[in-house]
């Protein structure tokens, strides 16, 4: 979803990434540019690469060169739209004092953070929370209010 907002809409879109890091999200998106690149004639095995071998770059030197071109292409794909699309992480420990931290834990840290975006980008993004359960209240009572506006 937040791909293809990204690439044909060219909105901003944040996505908080609670359960998944950023860099398996990426390389998903990258292995998908794979397969769609492929042509109805191409054999999308011998072409198209998995999220874990764009992710961990498994046996790279045994890809054909279209496995690999297709690889490139869809990096080069990627970074056209990728610019707008903004991950911020689950908070699992409390930062140092002075050290930022792209994170959150709470619905307020959420509300905080496209707030923080909207005034230095200029513009509202699309929010998307994966995973909404992981998330715990601002009251520490563990609890999410499903009546608050932001959810």
């Amino acid at each position: 979803i937040a791909d293809n907002i990204a690439k044909n809409d060219g909105k901003d879109v944040i996505f908080f990434a609670l359960e998944m890091r950023p860099e398996e999200l990426i390389a998903r998106s990258i292995s998908r540019e794979t397969y769609e690149g492929v042509n109805e004639e191409d054999s999308p095995e011998e072409i198209a690469r998995t999220t874990r071998e764009i992710l961990n770059g498994q046996n790279y030197d045994k890809f054909s060169e279209e496995a690999k071109r297709a690889i490139e292409e869809a990096y080069a794909s990627y970074e056209k739209y990728g610019e707008n699309i903004f991950f911020i992480n689950r908070k699992v420990r409390p930062s140092e004092e002075g050290t930022q931290d792209n994170s959150v834990s709470t619905v307020e840290d959420i509300r905080e953070a496209v707030q923080h975006h909207v005034n230095v980008m200029n513009c509202t993004p699309v929010v998307i929370v994966d995973y909404l359960q992981l998330l715990g209240s601002s009251s520490g009572n563990g609890a999410i209010d499903l009546n608050d506006p932001w959810i």
